[in-house]
C-alpha cells in the first residue's frame, strides 16, 4: 500500500513518480519501481508507462484507475486519434497490464521508434507555470502538455518552455525518476521568452486541444475521407480525386523550412515523401496530421467532429433542368458522377433524372445561378421525347418547340428525325443496302489483288473507306478476306539458340553480379531474380526463360535472399556505419535506420543483440 501519492492538474505521471521517490526516502530508484510497479528492475517512462493495473490497487481506496491515469497523465490521448483501433487497444492493454517486460515495445507499436518525428531532447517547463504552481498547490511538477512535439509554449502564458538538465528519451536505458525541485536547484528560470511565431501558437494550440479533449480514435479511412474533403475545398484536389503537387510548397510556405526541419518533418516534391504517404493512408506521427490541419486552416475540432464533405456542385439533390417534366426544375436528381474535363481538368457532373434527362456542366458551382445551368444534354429521355412528339402532332413550329424545350430549331429537328428513322450519318444508311456491300466487298478484293505483298495495315490506308464500313458492318467477312499476319523468326533467318552454351555464360553473369551485391559497401540492395538480371542488363531473359537455363536458375536459387536475410544484412551494415562515423549505438538506432518496422524474426533480433555486444 502506497501511504501517500498525489497527482495535480496537467500533472505528467511520471512526474508524481518522481516526487513519491523523494517523498518515500528510497535510497535506490530500483526500491521505488518495486514499491509503485511491483518489478525489481524497470525503466521510467516518461511519456507512456505501463503497469498501471498493479499501482492503482497500492493506492488507498479508489483515488485513481489506470484509465483516469492514462487519460489525464499520459502523452497517450495526443497518439489515440491516429490509431487504428486494434493498435490503440493494444498501447492500452500494455498501459494497464505492463508489457511483459519487453523494454520499449510500447514505442515500437505506435511507431515512435522509427519516426523522424524529433522528440524534445531534454524534459522542459515554463518559468511561471514554476512560481504559480507553488503558489497553487505548494509545490513545482512537470506538466504534461510541455513535453509533447510540436509544443513550443505554455498554453496557460504563451511563453516559450525552458529545456532542463533531464534528457527526454522514449528508450531510457537508466532507470531514473528525476523530480523538478531538483532540476531547478541548478537552473535559472527567472526569464521569460514570449517570442513565439504564430505557426508554433496555432501547433501548440492544437495539439493541447487533441491531448485535452478525449478525441477517439478514427479509422484510417475516415481520415482520408475528411483530409480529401479539406484538400478539395482549399483547392488542392483535382477534379480526378488526386492531390495537387504544390501542396508541398504551401506546407513549406506555411511553416518555413527552418521549423519543418526542426522537428524532422521536411518534405520534398516526391511520391514517397511523408505528406503523400500520410494522404494515402500510411500511418504517420501525430505532429504531421497536425501540420497538415494547420496548413489547411482547419482546427482539430472543426475536422474531427465536422462532418461537411465537400462536392463541388454542392450536396443533392440536384435540380432537374428537363422542361417537359412536371418537376423541372425541382430538385429530385440524386445520382451526380463527378470526372475532370480533359483539357482543363475541373469537375464535370453528369446529372442523370429518373425521367430520362441526363445533362452535364462544368464545375465547381460559384453561386446559385449555376445550379440551373447546363453544359450539354446527353440523355433527353422518355418524357421529353413524348412531349416533342406531341407538339409535333399538334403542328406547333420548331421555333415554340426550342424555346419550350429550351433547346435550338436544328436540335428540335435532329431529335425529331431519329424519332422517325431518319439518320444524318450516310453509314447507317449504306447499311441496308445490298448493292453497297457487294461493292465494298468487291473493291477490299481489288485492292488486295493489286498490291499482294502489302499486309492489311497497308491495304487499309489504301481503301480506309472500305475497311471502315466493312470492319463495322461485315466484319467477320472483313477478317477472312484479309493477308494473314506474317509469322517471322524473332531472331532472323534460321539462327538458333544454344541454350546450352547460354546457361552457362548466364549462369557465370548470376554469379558475379551475386557477389557484387553481398560484397558491396555501398546500401545494400536485396538478391532477387529481378535484380540479378536488372544488373546484368538481361531481365526478359532471366524472367521469362529460366526453364531453358537449369543452370542459371540453380545458381539463382543459391544466391536470392529471403526477406529475414536481407534484414540481418541491412542490420551488419548500420552498425558497421555508425562504428565507422563513431556514432552512438543501440537498438533502436539499429531498427530505425535499417528500416526494420514493428516485427521481425528472432534471428534479426538476435543479430542486433550481437552487433551491440561487438
Amino acid at each position: 500500500m502506497l501511504p501517500f501519492f498525489s497527482l495535480h492538474s496537467d500533472e505528467l505521471f511520471y512526474s508524481a513518480c518522481a516526487r513519491y521517490h523523494i517523498w518515500s526516502r528510497n535510497t535506490s530508484q530500483q526500491q521505488t519501481f518495486k514499491d509503485l510497479f511491483g518489478g525489481e528492475r524497470g525503466a521510467a517512462s516518461i511519456d507512456f508507462p505501463n503497469g498501471l493495473n498493479f499501482f492503482c490497487k497500492q493506492l488507498p481506496g479508489d483515488a485513481h484507475t489506470p484509465e483516469q491515469i492514462i487519460e489525464k497523465h499520459t502523452l497517450y490521448p495526443f497518439f489515440r486519434p491516429f490509431l487504428p483501433k486494434t493498435r490503440a487497444d493494444k498501447v492500452i492493454q500494455m498501459m494497464i497490464n505492463g508489457s511483459e517486460g519487453k523494454k520499449g515495445v510500447i514505442h515500437y507499436v505506435l511507431g515512435v521508434v522509427a519516426s523522424t518525428v524529433k522528440n524534445p531532447e531534454f524534459l522542459r517547463f515554463c518559468p511561471r507555470c514554476i512560481n504559480e504552481d507553488h503558489e497553487r498547490v505548494g509545490e513545482a511538477y512537470w506538466h504534461r502538455h510541455h513535453q509533447l512535439p510540436g509544443i513550443f509554449a505554455c498554453i496557460f502564458h504563451k511563453c516559450r518552455l525552458v529545456d532542463s538538465a533531464i534528457r527526454f528519451s522514449s528508450d531510457r536505458s537508466i532507470q531514473a525518476f528525476e523530480d523538478i525541485t531538483r532540476v531547478l536547484e541548478k537552473s535559472d528560470y527567472s526569464h521569460e521568452n514570449h517570442d513565439i511565431s504564430d505557426s508554433e501558437w496555432e501547433m501548440t494550440k492544437s495539439i493541447y486541444w487533441i491531448l485535452e479533449n478525449g478525441v477517439p480514435n478514427f479509422p484510417e479511412e475516415v481520415l482520408e475521407r475528411k483530409y480529401y474533403s479539406e484538400l478539395a475545398l482549399k483547392g488542392f484536389l483535382t477534379a480526378g480525386g488526386n492531390v495537387r503537387q504544390h501542396i508541398v510548397n504551401h506546407l513549406h510556405a506555411h511553416y518555413g523550412s527552418e521549423l519543418l526541419e526542426r522537428i524532422g518533418c521536411s518534405v520534398i516534391q516526391t511520391d514517397h515523401n511523408w505528406l503523400a504517404k500520410m494522404l494515402r493512408g500510411s500511418p504517420a506521427h501525430p505532429l504531421r496530421h497536425i501540420l497538415l490541419m494547420n496548413c489547411l486552416n482547419v482546427t482539430p475540432e472543426k475536422f474531427f467532429y465536422n462532418e461537411d464533405i465537400y462536392h463541388p456542385f454542392g450536396k443533392g439533390p440536384w435540380a432537374c433542368l428537363n422542361p417537359a417534366a412536371n418537376h423541372y426544375k425541382e430538385k429530385v436528381i440524386v445520382d451526380c458522377e463527378i470526372t475532370a474535363c480533359f483539357k482543363t481538368r475541373k469537375p464535370v457532373g453528369t446529372f442523370k433524372c429518373t425521367c430520362g434527362f441526363t445533362f452535364a456542366r462544368l464545375g465547381p458551382d460559384q453561386d446559385e445561378a449555376d445550379v440551373y445551368r447546363i453544359g450539354r444534354i446527353k440523355e433527353f429521355g422518355s418524357v421529353w421525347l413524348e412531349k416533342l412528339t406531341k407538339m409535333k402532332r399538334e403542328k406547333t413550329s420548331n421555333a415554340k418547340i426550342a424555346t419550350i424545350l429550351n433547346v435550338d430549331r436544328r436540335t428540335v429537328k435532329k431529335q425529331f428525325d431519329k424519332l422517325n428513322g431518319i439518320s444524318e450519318d450516310p453509314f447507317h444508311d449504306e447499311i441496308a443496302s445490298e448493292s453497297i456491300l457487294k461493292k465494298y466487298r468487291a473493291h477490299w478484293l481489288s485492292t488486295m489483288r493489286a498490291n499482294p505483298s502489302k499486309s492489311k495495315n497497308e491495304i487499309r490506308k489504301i481503301a480506309s473507306r472500305e475497311f471502315i464500313w466493312l470492319y463495322r458492318n461485315d466484319r467477320q467477312w472483313l477478317d477472312q478476306n484479309s493477308p494473314k499476319l506474317l509469322c517471322r523468326d524473332k531472331y532472323g533467318g534460321d539462327n538458333r539458340v544454344d541454350w546450352i552454351k547460354r546457361d552457362k555464360e548466364l549462369a557465370e553473369e548470376i554469379s558475379c553480379a551475386a557477389k557484387e551485391l553481398l560484397m558491396s559497401i555501398q546500401k545494400p540492395i536485396r538478391v532477387t531474380q529481378y535484380t540479378l538480371g536488372k544488373l546484368i542488363g538481361k531481365t526478359g531473359l532471366v524472367q521469362n526463360n529460366l526453364e531453358k537455363l537449369p543452370r542459371t536458375k540453380y545458381m539463382i536459387s543459391l544466391y536470392t535472399e529471403t526477406v529475414e536475410d536481407f534484414q540481418i544484412r541491412r542490420v551488419k551494415y548500420v552498425a558497421e556505419q555508425l562504428r565507422l562515423n563513431g556514432e552512438k549505438m543501440n537498438r533502436s538506432s539499429i531498427i530505425r535506420i535499417a528500416g526494420l518496422g514493428l516485427s521481425f524474426s528472432e534471428e534479426v533480433s538476435n543479430e542486433i543483440f550481437n552487433q551491440l555486444n561487438q
